[in-house]
């Protein structure tokens, strides 16, 4: 009894031991600072939604090249972007066209780190770069 327990306990800490991250390299093509309207806010008026009052959103939109696609990234940073119920952080993760990054892949998009700060920036758009 006491064999197999052991062998349990040493399976589920195996299993829950951490993946190594895969990391992935890409070249940085473009990155854009905008405002974007990405959501609306409900006014009540009594048991009615009045006029919907818009957000916008500063956005920063960035290209990479990976050997295969091209991503288009969204990271929203400032004060309203937390209504997003997204991560989002108080300033955008700023980039050098031209460079090489490492990114991983998480089921939220592409993964940056910052220092010691993750950064999520959402997958908007892919693009083949392989050509027929």
């Amino acid at each position: 009894m006491k064999a197999a327990s052991i062998f349990l306990l040493f399976g589920v800490v195996v299993f829950a031991a951490k993946k190594p991250i895969a990391w992935e390299r890409a070249t940085v093509v473009s990155q854009k600072l905008d405002s974007a309207k990405l959501a609306a806010r409900c006014t009540l008026v009594g048991n009615y939604c009045g006029p919907l009052t818009p957000i916008n959103v500063r956005i920063s939109l960035v290209e990479i090249d990976t050997t295969k696609l091209r991503y288009t990234l969204m990271e929203p940073y400032g004060k309203k972007a937390g209504v997003l119920r997204r991560p989002h952080s108080a300033s955008p993760l700023m980039f050098a066209v031209n460079s090489d990054v490492r990114f991983y892949r998480d089921s939220d998009g592409l993964i940056f780190i910052d220092g010691h700060k993750k950064h999520h920036l959402q997958v908007v758009g892919t693009a083949s770069l392989q050509t027929h």
